[in-house]
């Protein structure tokens, strides 16, 4: 019996879909840049990084700001300082400016700072002392802060574990200022300082958090404290102006002051007047105005090239 004749293998040509894939048949197409397309492109880039970072630069500088050092003007004792007070002298209207504290040389970018913290523990869930032992320690407990009353009043064990724990809660800034005495009334607004997914996932308070916490985990201020830095220099944002501040001396009240004796940080408050693109920061404007020439000597170099490639052929012509 003659064996059935089978029908001769499709041709390429002749695969479609699923079939070419697994023959690992697959249309592409390669783009390879001419001069000319290359140059337009480059251009077109240039041209976006040179006018942004014109529009940055000038947006920072239409922006007015304030600083002032006064760690040496208030200098707390040991355990708590008292109120002290000092004069904010603004040579410049400032509108809805944002305030912000300013610290020099406080390493919270060190690896052991940065990580003694229980995220589980800041989300409200109940913790014990042996889950948040390799973050938190050696501040576990609430005699270790030192605290004796809950953020509602409520009497805390010693002995309990601290909530929050951790470096960052025990050593959280905690200078607050008052404004006044100057030719505008000054109110600083708390809210809207934090980010809308801390205050929503992040941070919340435990079911018992009345009785247990130490500290009020929706308060945004700590939320802020809690965001990492890079460098021991850094600021962070306190408040918000709403209206302006004229041109004038003002009186600044610190109270609660942050003991900063044991290791010799600084501090500083910072005003400054906010836009779309920020605040008085022109470095955004400068980097991209840098890369914008960077990519303009890309250009002159691939066209010094081009006609050194251009003459060197047609000699070889001749």
């Amino acid at each position: 019996m003659a064996k059935e004749k089978l029908p001769p293998p499709e041709s390429v040509d002749d695969l479609k879909g699923w079939d070419k894939i697994r023959n690992q048949i697959i249309n592409h197409y390669l783009v390879v840049p001419t001069f000319l397309c290359s140059i337009i492109y480059l251009l077109c880039v240039f041209l976006v990084l040179f006018a942004f970072g014109i529009a940055a630069l000038a947006s920072a500088t239409g922006n007015s700001d304030y600083e002032q050092r006064y760690d040496g003007i208030c200098q707390p004792s040991v355990d708590k300082g008292e109120d002290c007070t000092f004069t904010l002298k603004l040579d410049t209207t400032l509108d809805s400016p944002n305030i912000y504290y300013k610290i020099g040389n406080f390493y919270a970018n060190h690896r052991k700072f940065v990580k003694s913290r229980s995220y589980t523990q800041l989300r409200g869930e109940g913790v014990s002392k042996g889950d948040v032992k390799e973050f938190c320690d050696p501040i576990m407990e609430n005699d270790d802060i030192p605290v004796s009353l809950s953020y509602a009043g409520n009497t805390l064990n010693s002995t309990d574990l601290a909530a929050p724990c951790g470096l960052i809660g025990k050593y959280r800034f905690t200078d607050v200022f008052e404004i006044s005495g100057g030719p505008s009334n000054v109110k600083i607004s708390m809210g809207g300082i934090a980010h809308s997914n801390d205050k929503k996932l992040k941070f919340k308070n435990n079911g018992k958090g009345e009785q247990i916490q130490w500290l009020d985990f929706t308060k945004e201020r700590l939320m802020v404290w809690y965001q990492m830095e890079s460098f021991p220099d850094f600021m962070k944002m306190y408040g918000k102006i709403s209206g302006k501040m004229s041109k004038g001396n003002y009186t600044v009240t610190v109270s609660d002051q942050w003991n900063t004796k044991s290791f010799k940080t600084e501090k500083y408050i910072y005003l400054s007047t906010v836009n779309g693109l920020g605040g008085t920061n022109v470095f955004l404007g400068v980097v991209f105005i840098v890369l914008s020439f960077v990519v303009l000597m890309l250009i002159l170099t691939l066209v010094i090239l081009e006609f050194s490639r251009g003459s060197k052929v047609k000699e070889i012509a001749e």
